[in-house]
C-alpha cells in the first residue's frame, strides 16, 4: 500500500468505514480518486480534492473560474439522477479535516474501452452518440433562473446573470490575462483576442438572453474518459461533472464536437453530429442548433476552450503532451482569422496520447 492509499484508508476509518481493499486510480486532474473494495465485497470509489497539475491557484475550476466543492459535487450528482441520467448515489462526504466523498461505482466501461472493444465499429460509434444525444435531451430540460455554476437545484453563483454574453465575456477576459501573463499569448496577440472575443459575444448578445437561450444544465468537457457505457454502447455512468454549469445547450455541443464528433475523420464527423442529434430529438431534446448563428456559437465556445488549453498547458512538459500549448494555440490562431474551428485536427492532436485512429472501420 502506498502513501496515497494509506492516506485513502485512514480518511475512510475516521468516517467509520472499514475498508478490505484500496487501489489507487492515477486519473482525474481535481481529484486523488481510490477503488474502494468494502468488507462486504461492494465496490466504491473515493474521491480526495487535490490541485490540479497544471495550476498554482488552489482547488478552482479552470473551465469557468469558480470555486470547487465537495457539497457542490454532490448536488450535481442528485441533480442529474433526479433527471433520470446514470449519475453516482452519494454515500458520505466531508466538505474538511479531511476533505472527501465516498460514492457508488458506476457500472459498465469507459467509452474508450467501448470503442476499442467494438473494433472501431463505426457503426456501434454512430449508434452509442445517439444514445447519448437521448440522454441529453433529459439533462437539458432542467432550468435555472441564472447562468453561472450550479451549486444546488436552482442555486447559481454568481447570481444575477441574466445574459451570457456577460457570463462568459468575464470568463474569457480572465483567460486571456492568464494566457498573456504565462506567455502563451504575446501582447500582440492577446489584444487581438480581446478584440476578436469582445467582438463575437456582443454580436451574439440578443441570442445569449435567458429568455432565448436558457440556462440549462450543461455538464461540459465529455470527453471519451469521463463517462461508462455498456456493452451495447448506452451510457451506464455520468461521474465527471464537477464543472456543470447553468448555460446555453451549446456550452454542451460544442464540447462534443471538440472531443467526441471529431473521434475519427471528417466525413465520420457530420455522421456523429447527425446521429447525436437524432436521438436528441427523437427524445424531446428542446436546443438542437437549428441557425447559423447556433453554430457560431458553438463554434465560439470552442474557441474560447482552445484558449483555455493554449494557456493551461504552456510550458507543460511530460513527455507525452509538450507540444500540445503550441499545436492548440496554432489552430485557436486559425479560428481568430477564419471563424472556423478545426475539429479534426484538434484530434489529431490528442491521438499521440488516446491512441485513438484516424478512420473507424466499417
Amino acid at each position: 500500500m502506498n502513501e496515497q492509499e494509506k492516506c485513502a484508508k485512514d480518511i475512510l476509518l475516521k468516517a467509520g468505514f472499514s475498508p478490505k481493499k484500496i487501489h489507487y486510480i492515477p486519473e482525474g486532474s481535481n481529484h486523488d480518486v481510490f477503488l474502494i473494495t468494502m468488507e462486504d465485497g461492494k465496490e466504491e470509489i473515493l474521491k480526495l480534492p487535490s490541485q490540479r497539475y497544471t495550476e498554482d491557484n488552489g482547488h478552482t475550476d479552470t473551465l469557468f473560474g469558480g470555486e470547487l466543492s465537495l457539497k457542490r459535487e454532490s448536488s450535481l450528482y442528485h441533480l442529474a439522477r433526479n433527471a433520470g441520467v446514470a449519475a453516482p448515489e452519494v454515500f458520505s462526504w466531508s466538505p474538511a479535516d479531511p476533505a472527501y466523498i465516498l460514492m457508488e461505482k458506476m457500472p459498465g466501461k469507459s467509452y474508450v474501452s467501448f470503442l476499442e472493444d467494438s473494433n472501431f465499429s463505426k457503426k456501434a460509434f454512430l449508434d452509442s452518440l445517439s444514445a447519448l444525444g437521448a440522454d441529453f435531451a433529459k439533462i437539458h430540460q432542467i432550468r435555472f433562473d441564472f447562468f453561472g455554476d450550479i451549486q444546488g437545484e436552482r442555486e447559481v453563483t454568481p447570481a444575477g446573470f441574466t445574459n451570457f454574453a456577460d457570463r462568459f465575456g468575464s470568463i474569457m477576459e480572465m483567460r486571456i490575462d492568464k494566457a498573456e501573463k504565462k506567455g502563451a499569448l504575446v501582447a500582440k496577440e492577446a489584444a487581438g483576442a480581446r478584440q476578436f472575443f469582445r467582438q463575437k459575444f456582443e454580436n451574439l448578445r440578443p441570442l445569449l438572453d435567458r429568455q432565448v437561450k436558457p440556462p440549462t444544465m450543461v455538464f461540459t468537457d465529455m470527453h471519451a474518459d469521463n463517462f461508462f457505457v455498456d456493452e451495447d454502447g448506452l451510457p451506464s455512468g455520468y461521474f465527471d461533472l464537477e464543472s456543470a454549469q447553468a448555460a446555453p445547450a451549446e456550452l454542451e455541443f460544442y464540447g462534443f464536437r471538440f472531443f467526441l464528433f471529431n473521434y475519427y475523420d471528417q466525413a465520420t464527423f457530420a455522421q456523429a453530429e447527425a446521429a447525436f442529434f437524432t436521438g436528441y430529438e427523437a427524445a424531446g431534446g428542446p436546443f438542437a442548433p437549428k441557425t447559423k448563428e447556433d453554430h457560431q456559437l458553438i463554434d465560439l465556445l470552442a474557441g474560447c476552450r482552445l484558449l483555455e488549453l493554449t494557456e493551461s498547458y504552456w510550458g507543460y512538459i511530460d513527455g507525452l503532451r509538450d507540444n500540445w500549448a503550441v499545436e492548440i494555440k496554432s489552430i485557436l490562431l486559425d479560428y481568430l482569422q477564419t471563424g472556423i474551428v478545426d475539429y479534426v485536427s484538434l484530434a489529431d492532436v490528442f491521438r499521440p496520447k488516446t491512441g485513438q485512429p484516424k478512420q473507424p472501420n466499417a
